[in-house]
């Protein structure tokens, strides 16, 4: 378990643990479904979505594979950054990869009886950082 503030991560560190995984992607390839799934996010209005939305944009049939590759995706960016263990969210009722890139979306009720899943802001700020 990590005690790490999730909301309150550097977006210079962030934004480098991108950089060296974007580097690793082009190189071998790795995690490249996650870093089209964590694209897609991106381009949800306000980052917000579902699992089971981006699995339907991405044309796939159920959500597993979105929880999958995703987490990988985190688990990837969380090590990159040189952190052990799996983030902790208070929130959540156990620790888990994705919850360094999303949180619940506490002000909107979930559509479809679906939790809605929002990025967090240092990761927003962090993907502005090296678009900038």
């Amino acid at each position: 378990m990590s005690n790490i503030n999730l909301d309150k991560l550097s977006n210079k560190k962030v934004a480098e643990a991108f950089r060296q995984l974007k580097i690793q992607y082009r190189e071998q390839r790795t995690h490249e479904l996650g870093w089209r799934i964590f694209q897609a996010h991106l381009r949800e209005p306000r980052y917000r979505t579902t699992w089971e939305n981006l699995a339907n944009n991405m044309g796939f049939d159920d959500s597993c594979i979105i929880h999958l590759h995703y987490g990988r995706f985190a688990h990837a960016l969380w090590e990159q950054m040189g952190y052990a263990g799996k983030p902790h969210d208070p929130r959540a009722t156990r620790d888990f990869w994705l919850s360094l890139l999303v949180d619940w979306a506490d002000d909107e009720d979930p559509y479809d009886g679906y939790t809605v899943f929002v990025l967090r802001p240092p990761i927003i700020r962090a993907v502005k950082r090296l678009r900038s």
